[in-house]
């Protein structure tokens, strides 16, 4: 995705002109030129806001990418891989531990090795930090809901606060599995603790961030697609089929573009950026909802 420069670029100019109009048409009863400057600043704002968001969903989307055998090319069904087989690490070698696996490049990082050997070495449980998730996730849908009552100083502080929450969401989600697996700790009730939390976590962000932009039907929307992405997985897995983990908008992805767009919030135009954001959750969790379904329906057609 990075190789497309310029698709950023004309994401950006739609914003300016469209945002731009925009703040200077509804600044049109003072005297000229307030309404230009408005239009200018708006614009500009508009520009740097989407250019990005566009850059770090582009990054994600190369990091969290899952490589088929040879490398061509980056995308997590069977186009491009194969679910009738194991799915493929970062590296694009085959999984031996558990084919369940999301395929995350930060599991081979150094400080996630470190912080897995320390808490494998402590009494806290796998279950425990899935269960710390959800603690998490609270957090994070509680500083988001708070944040909308607030002064604008506060309330960007709680942002920033929510976003970070979100962020240790995802560490406790990488950290637990390496625990598990990595550090011999398997447990028989470890697959209900993998799922049940991640699905609870979704909903606490994801409503939060709809009730700070005070639109709370989008949060339940965003978070309503969340959970069919997952059960759609998880049906796939019941039925045979390799974990579907496949994008745009998969977990890491979600959250990513929850966190860029609360801490963009908390510095402009917080109902604005919150609403794109939103809408950002909801068209992409939707798109991957959908070709998830095309995949799994695909592979139940083709199997024998």
């Amino acid at each position: 995705m990075t190789g497309f420069p310029g698709h950023r670029l004309t994401h950006m100019a739609v914003g300016f002109l469209l945002m731009g109009i925009w703040a200077a048409w509804a600044n049109r009863t003072h005297p000229v030129p307030a309404p230009l400057i408005a239009g200018l600043l708006q614009g500009v704002l508009t520009a740097l806001i989407t250019g990005l968001l566009k850059a770090i969903m582009d990054w994600l989307f190369d990091r969290l990418s899952v490589a088929d055998a040879g490398g061509a090319v980056q995308c997590g069904h069977d186009l491009c891989g194969d679910l009738y087989r194991n799915p493929l690490d970062t590296q694009g070698q085959p999984m031996s531990d558990d084919f369940s696996r999301r395929p995350i490049a930060s599991r081979s990082s150094g400080w996630a090795q470190a912080l897995a050997r320390r808490l494998a070495g402590s009494a806290m449980t796998p279950n425990q930090i899935s269960q710390a998730s959800v603690g998490f996730a609270l957090v994070a849908g509680l500083a988001f809901w708070t944040s909308a009552g607030t002064g604008p100083v506060l309330g960007g502080i709680l942002l920033i606060f929510g976003a970070a929450a979100c962020q240790a969401r995802l560490v406790c989600n990488l950290i637990d599995g390496m625990v598990a697996i990595e550090g011999g700790q398997k447990a028989p009730d470890g697959p209900f603790w993998n799922e049940a939390p991640d699905r609870i976590a979704d909903i606490l962000i994801l409503a939060g961030i709809g009730l700070a932009a005070h639109q709370p039907a989008l949060g339940w929307a965003a978070a309503t697609l969340a959970v069919l992405t997952a059960y759609l997985r998880e049906l796939g897995r019941a039925e045979g089929m390799a974990a579907d983990f496949g994008g745009p908008l998969a977990k890491p992805q979600r959250m990513a573009v929850a966190s860029a767009g609360a801490v963009i919030a908390a510095f402009i135009a917080t109902d604005w950026v919150l609403t794109v954001t939103l809408w950002v959750l909801v068209v992409g969790t939707a798109l991957t909802a959908a070709l998830r379904a095309a995949r799994l329906v695909s592979w139940l057609r083709q199997r024998t």
